[in-house]
């Protein structure tokens, strides 16, 4: 997966979409992949383009 998540201001709490978003790019084998030197992959995900779109959508002003 290739996107870039905002972090909530400090005290704030973060959104059902956001933990969910992060959990997932932190532990899907397929968005996680990395090459021979360590890059990331960028590997399409179909959970990971969902959770991430769903994020997006929840944003305010979206």
């Amino acid at each position: 997966m290739n996107s870039t998540a905002s972090v909530p201001p400090a005290g704030a709490l973060w959104s059902p979409e956001y933990e969910r978003l992060t959990i997932h790019g932190s532990s899907c084998p397929t968005c996680t992949a990395v090459d021979k030197v360590g890059a990331n992959l960028a590997l399409p995900c179909a959970e990971g383009v969902r959770v991430s779109a769903e994020y997006w959508q929840s944003r305010p002003g979206a």
